[in-house]
């Protein structure tokens, strides 16, 4: 195996798309490409490039660093064009970028039922084809996690019986962000400042946060539910993130969560159970690519045209992220169209917009 292309400190999430952009490039002609699991820790592109076929493996190593393999099958001049190309590129690192060093992220005190109950919930909303694995261990000292996604991401939570501490282990991308996320939602802010500004090795206070809070949401209402209020301080906390990283998408995790809790939250008290992905509610129109509520909840909203447009609004903005950032969609057969944030100033408009737009709730009633 060429000693050039082993050990790399690459975006795992980005290859398909980088593989993309090269044919994009260099031909009008080819298929969407594909990466398709073949063991444990191998992962194999498969592309069809003008006329010609061919595979190139990557290797997702333990250590989170990728090895891709040159030498197998035919069609070698192909794969060392597109390796260079691969590492070449902004998705591909000489060494390990922060936050990513750091990959832990410690919580104290918290409950272990506290932990089983983010774990249940995070099963319960992840596609079905996303968490490949999970294994369990308990012993006298606590109990272990190992989970495992579709594309090797692997997170392991370690829970601590003695001192009540949990260490989640893992890069911040859909799993872990997903555990952090649950975490921050269910604690006091004091708690998730500081166990943030260890992770990302900054210094924030909590005065700051809250400061900002009013800032952004003004008009909140009181009466939100602690856990919405914790998504929303998580999402404010992530504005103030700065560095250089691969990846950006997760810094706006807290707020599209904040935004689906609060659609849940104008459902339930306007007298309306929403269904586990809020779909039976809405009618789709194709021509303006806008989600509208269906009329047999107009009731329920008063008949109240400023209240249901906006309700309008919230939704068809939460549909057009849930599935492009957070890989419900799907990499295998067709385009990926999965979003993936470059440009921290793109993730920090996005979730500008989102607090924007729950603010603007409130200025209704």
């Amino acid at each position: 195996m060429n000693e050039r292309f082993k050990k790399l400190h690459i975006n795992q999430d980005l290859i398909l798309s980088k593989i993309e952009q090269f044919l994009k490039e260099n031909t009008i002609t080819y298929e969407a490409p594909s990466l398709i699991p073949k063991d444990s820790k191998r992962h194999r592109a498969h592309i069809k490039y003008k006329d010609i076929e061919f595979y190139l493996d990557f290797f997702f190593n333990n250590d989170q660093t990728t090895t891709i393999d040159v030498t197998g099958g035919q069609n070698q001049h192909l794969k060392l064009i597109l390796a260079y190309y691969l590492i070449s590129s902004e998705i591909c690192s000489l060494e390990e970028l922060d936050p990513f060093k750091n990959s832990w992220f410690v919580v104290h005190p918290i409950e272990k039922d506290t932990i089983e109950c983010i774990i249940d919930i995070l099963e319960a909303n992840i596609d079905d084809n996303y968490l490949l694995n999970k294994e369990i261990s308990t012993g006298l000292q606590g109990r272990i996690w190992k989970l495992k996604g579709k594309f090797g991401e692997k997170v392991v939570i370690h829970y601590y019986n003695a001192t009540n501490k949990v260490m989640v282990q893992g890069k911040p991308r859909l799993l872990f962000t997903m555990i952090t996320t649950g975490i921050s939602e269910l604690l006091d802010s004091n708690v998730i400042t500081n166990s943030f500004n260890d992770y990302f090795k900054i210094d924030i206070k909590k005065e700051t946060i809250n400061h900002q809070l009013a800032h952004y949401l003004p008009n909140l209402n009181a009466s939100i539910t602690p856990k919405l209020k914790n998504s929303f301080l998580q999402a404010i906390y992530n504005l103030n993130i700065d560095g250089d990283m691969f990846d950006y998408t997760f810094m706006t995790f807290p707020a599209y969560r904040g935004l689906e809790g609060h659609l849940r939250y104008l459902f339930k008290t306007h007298g309306i159970n929403a269904d586990k992905f809020i779909v039976k509610e809405f009618d789709y129109d194709e021509k303006t690519d806008f989600h509208i509520l269906k009329t047999k909840y107009y009731p329920s909203f008063d008949h109240s045209t400023n209240k249901i447009a906006y309700i309008n609004k919230v939704y068809s903005k939460y549909r057009a992220v849930r599935n492009n950032i957070f890989h419900w969609d799907s990499p295998i057969g067709t385009f990926d169209n999965t979003v993936i944030f470059n440009d921290i100033d793109i993730a920090k408009t996005h979730i500008i917009e989102v607090l924007q737009l729950v603010n603007e709730y409130y200025t209704l009633l």
